[in-house]
């Protein structure tokens, strides 16, 4: 009996063993496929190779940072936003950026970038063209069609107020973030730190809503000290700052 219980514990060791370098290995450990399924085995195929075509199709657009500064604003980079906002087929590139907190703190701004796809491989920057050049803390974004005129939309998610750049139909945006009530909620006062958002019909009257995503509460000057080893100082963690609740905004139709 003694004899039995030492290979079984033997023999369940082995096999905790044996899962756990599988999941280590990242060895499927799940039910095989059923006798009816087809194996297909790929040969004399060419691995796909990704080229760096940046500098040649024209985009110049750098985003502005500070890692180094190890504010948690800091440790997140900017969106990119891929819409044809002039509908001649070919998707467009919207590039959001942020100036660093020292910049902010000192009252300077940064701005993001709009691309036109030329149809050959290459983009032109039309951000003043476009009149959408004004100053953003922008951490994200959405393209979506608010008004349902046939043109699409941008809205930025910032870190100061958000966004809302309506499409003129023409090359050309306008900012009608208060007219449309969307700059941000506001929480003891301030507003909140949006990230993220998303357009979608939530309630099925045929008009985009929009979630706008908050992510912590954060003030300039007012980062916890988190450290490494040697009091190299890092970045912390979000469980080191308040959440915040996110954003539902119900499209009105006007």
């Amino acid at each position: 009996m003694r004899r039995l219980m030492i290979r079984s514990v033997i023999l369940l060791f082995f096999l905790l063993a044996v899962a756990a370098d599988s999941k280590a290995q990242g060895v499927a450990t799940g039910p095989p496929p059923p006798p009816t399924a087809k194996t297909i085995k790929c040969k004399g195929r060419a691995i796909p190779q990704l080229e760096d075509v940046t500098e040649k199709a024209g985009i110049r657009f750098s985003h502005t940072s500070a890692p180094e500064s190890r504010y948690i604003v800091e440790s997140m980079s900017g969106g990119v936003l891929l819409l044809d906002y002039d509908r001649d087929g070919w998707l467009d590139i919207y590039f959001t950026n942020a100036p660093t907190v020292d910049m902010a703190l000192k009252g300077q701004s940064a701005r993001g970038a709009l691309y036109h796809n030329n149809h050959d491989g290459t983009f032109t920057d039309v951000t003043d063209k476009a009149g959408i050049g004004k100053p953003c803390f922008a951490m994200g974004g959405a393209v979506g069609d608010y008004d349902n005129d046939g043109w699409p939309d941008i809205f930025l998610a910032n870190v100061t107020s958000n966004q809302l750049f309506h499409n003129n139909g023409d090359g050309t945006f306008t900012d009608v973030t208060a007219k449309a009530g969307v700059a941000g909620a506001l929480l003891d006062g301030k507003k909140m730190w949006s990230v993220g958002a998303g357009w979608f019909d939530y309630n099925n009257d045929g008009l985009l809503d929009l979630f706008v995503v908050n992510y912590c509460k954060w003030e300039p000057n007012k980062d916890p000290f988190c450290r490494l080893k040697d009091n190299v100082r890092a970045f912390c963690d979000p469980k080191y700052y308040a959440p915040l609740h996110n954003t539902l905004y119900r499209n009105n139709g006007d």
